[in-house]
């Protein structure tokens, strides 16, 4: 098929005012054959419901926008794979109700993985609407496109950013689609989708954009991310044999740290039981700190580093 249909999928929860900068940027794509799916997290009788439904009467009538309500909040997870599930293209991507598309993203992600690619990623802007900042998330291509380099790739730098990512949506279903857990879920996704030996391919341009306020709080201070953390460990563990011995350390000590950080600051008592965990690695922690001192170059926005 020379003209395959890409699925958008939007999962959106009480954020109608950024929604519709969202569905616009998936429709203003220079490809056009489009589908673009919005699934509404928001609880039946809440306002943002009300909100959000009012805002898709100015897509009734648009072919291209297919509307789908969640019975309750399910969270990311499950609204992202009920429009798995929904959806008829051949190719799946992302779009959070805060961020957008740049024009060709659709087109240049569909002349790349239709060379043979089972899944692609590229590069992110991310930006900060309380300061108007802007940098660009990408990757050094200091790895190869196997199992190994792309685990070691994505275990220290973290190949994340489900916006940027797009899927035949065959692959994506057989790998079990999004992992329920509370964050972190495009990490796990990646993760899944390299054990599972597809082809993956990146292309290295930016093709979307992403808003952050970093003057709000952050998911990080909910509780709930300190159990997916932990999580994160359990689930990367099996396959943390593949990589170096250095690569290990410095993956644990970063996911020990934040979870010993963010269980102190909520007085929680896995604070001491990562707190030892995290003592062989306290070589490594002061490494990182002098080369955040020494490098002015280094954007660290949670425990993600982009150069």
């Amino acid at each position: 098929m020379s003209n395959p249909l890409a699925s958008i999928i939007i999962p959106t929860h009480k954020r109608p005012i950024t929604l519709e900068r969202a569905i616009d940027s998936a429709l203003n794509q220079t490809y056009k054959n489009i589908e673009v799916l919005v699934i509404d997290d928001n609880n039946p009788n809440s306002v943002d419901r009300q909100k959000t439904a009012k805002l898709m009467e100015k897509y009734r009538t648009n072919s291209k926008v297919i509307y789908l309500s969640m019975d309750i909040n399910s969270g990311a997870c499950e609204a992202r794979n009920k429009g798995i599930d929904e959806c008829k293209g051949k190719y799946v991507t992302f779009l959070d109700d805060d961020d957008e598309y740049f024009p060709h993203k659709i087109e240049r992600e569909i002349q790349m993985i239709g060379k043979g690619y089972d899944m692609i990623f590229s590069n992110i802007e991310i930006c900060d609407t309380a300061n108007n900042k802007c940098i660009i998330q990408s990757y050094k291509q200091d790895f190869i496109f196997e199992r190994k380099s792309l685990l070691r790739k994505h275990f220290v730098d973290i190949i994340s950013g489900g916006i940027a990512f797009m899927y035949k949506r065959k692959k994506i279903i057989e790998i079990g689609k999004f992992y329920e857990i509370d964050a972190n879920q495009e990490y796990i996704l990646m993760l899944n989708t390299i054990i599972s030996d597809m082809k993956i391919g990146y292309l290295n341009e930016t093709l979307c954009r992403s808003h952050v306020d970093n003057s709000k709080p952050r998911i990080s201070n909910n509780k709930k991310v300190i159990d997916a953390k932990i999580e994160v460990v359990r689930l990367i563990k099996p396959h943390l044999k593949e990589i170096n011995f250095l690569d290990r350390r410095k993956t644990l000590a970063r996911l020990y740290l934040f979870i010993c950080y963010q269980s102190f600051k909520r007085k929680d008592k896995r604070f001491w039981q990562y707190g030892f965990k995290l003592i062989p690695y306290l070589d490594l922690i002061f490494i990182k700190l002098i080369k955040k001192v020494i490098r002015k170059d280094v954007y660290i926005k949670e425990n993600v580093i982009y150069r």
